[in-house]
């Protein structure tokens, strides 16, 4: 499996080829609130929203090159250069 990162401003997509060790989405609840005569200031949940995300694995090393499970293998500093990249632009969306 694999996953991709996709720059917004650009639509430029970072293909990585092994799955994260672990993954985690920081998230805030939405909620609605109404005023309402009789029950005063009542609030209603209204799903997530995702605030942000991290992850910690490691990227395929030259050894993993030549791997079937490895399609587009890239220098792992070269894949470190283009995730700042896009942190730099903009906030980069997890698609898998």
């Amino acid at each position: 499996m694999q996953i991709s990162l996709t720059a917004k401003s650009t639509g430029e997509r970072l293909l990585i080829p092994l799955l994260p060790d672990a993954f985690s989405v920081e998230d805030a609840e939405s909620v609605v609130t109404f005023s309402l005569i009789t029950q005063g200031e009542v609030k209603m949940p209204r799903g997530y929203t995702p605030t942000g995300y991290s992850w910690s694995g490691t990227f395929p090393g030259e050894h993993m090159r030549d791997m079937s499970f490895v399609m587009d293998w890239q220098q792992p500093a070269h894949l470190v250069r283009r995730i700042t990249d896009y942190e730099e632009r903009d906030k980069p969306s997890f698609q898998h």
